[in-house]
Parts: structure tokens; sequence; C-alpha cells
């Protein structure tokens, strides 16, 4: 997968689990104000899971707030945790790589 590919699979587990983006439609997504209202559209070119930590620790703090998944992963992947929390370097890549391989372990239990 490239980068668009998985910044797409970032921002659909977001929609999925109440991350704070909706989905407008296809590829298309959006933050709310705080009215509920849907903010300016957001294509996957905009979408900066992979270059800017304000949008990827979302992805880190929705990944940790699923308790049940995120301690089978650790127990099925521990080299990509230290005592039990992504490990957060100041290398956003490793962050970026842990959350994308994390999603998609996630969405193979389903």
């Amino acid at each position: 997968m490239n980068t668009t590919e998985n910044n797409k699979l970032l921002a659909d587990f977001l929609v999925e689990n109440e991350g704070g983006l909706i989905k407008l439609r296809e590829n298309v997504y959006s933050t709310l104000d705080d009215f509920g209202m849907p903010d300016d559209d957001l294509i996957l070119s905009d979408l900066k899971f992979h270059s800017d930590w304000n949008w990827l620790i979302q992805v880190v703090e929705k990944i940790e707030s699923l308790d049940i998944y995120y301690n089978k992963y650790i127990d099925y992947n521990s080299s990509m945790f230290t005592n039990g929390k992504i490990e957060l370097s100041t290398n956003i890549d490793h962050v970026y790589n842990a959350c994308v391989s994390f999603i998609k372990w996630y969405n193979s239990q389903k």
C-alpha cells in the first residue's frame, strides 16, 4: 500500500470507530465543527496522517481506546509496543507504520 491508501485506511478506521472524522462520500471526509456540522471537505490528498502529529495522534488515541482488540494485538505483535502503549518515538514514520499495521490486523479480526 502507498501513503494515500494507508491514509484512507486510517481515515476509514476513524470514521468507523467515531474517531473525529465523518465520511461524506467515497474518498471524501470531514471533521465536525462545534455544532456537529461538517467542516471543509477533505479529499484523500488532504489527509496528513503520515506527516502531521496532530492528525496521527487521533489514530493512536482511538487505537488505545479499543481495549479488547488493542490488548489482543499487543500479544500478537509486541515489538511495536512499550508498556502496553504504541511506542511513541520522534520518528513519525515508526508510529504511522505501527498504526497502519494495527488497523490492518484489526480489520482482519472482523
